[in-house]
This record gives structure tokens, sequence and C-alpha cells, in this order.
């Protein structure tokens, strides 16, 4: 990913399984630490996904979707 990446997409997700994570940011003063793991369970899928949304509320990132 370039510096300027603030979106990824997933693909080929598995309904029941655990996905893990760990992210990091790069400025003009070079790549920070990565993050501690954040994990994700995908516990259904549906049929048609609702368009994603996502945010930044202080140091953490909030994806939604109907």
């Amino acid at each position: 990913m370039n510096n300027s990446t603030t979106t990824f997409t997933v693909v080929n997700i598995t309904e029941g399984l655990y996905y893990k994570f760990k992210v990091s940011a790069t400025n003009i003063l070079g790549e920070g630490p990565l993050s501690d793991v954040f994990v994700v369970y995908i516990s259904d899928l549906p049929e048609v996904m609702a368009p994603v949304q996502t945010s930044v509320v202080g140091t953490k990132v909030v994806i939604e979707w109907q």
C-alpha cells in the first residue's frame, strides 16, 4: 500500500471464521508501530452486502454495515 491508502478490501471471506488484522500508519517521519491484533468474527454473511461505512474515532477505526 502507498502512503495515501486509507482503506482496503478483504475478499473471499468465509462465514464462521475469525480474521486477524494489524495496522500501522505512515507519515513524513516514517512508518509507525503495528497495532495490537484485532479480531473480526464473520458470523453470518448476507447474500448482498450493504455498503460499508468506515470512520475514525480517536485512535480507532470503526467499520459498519447494515
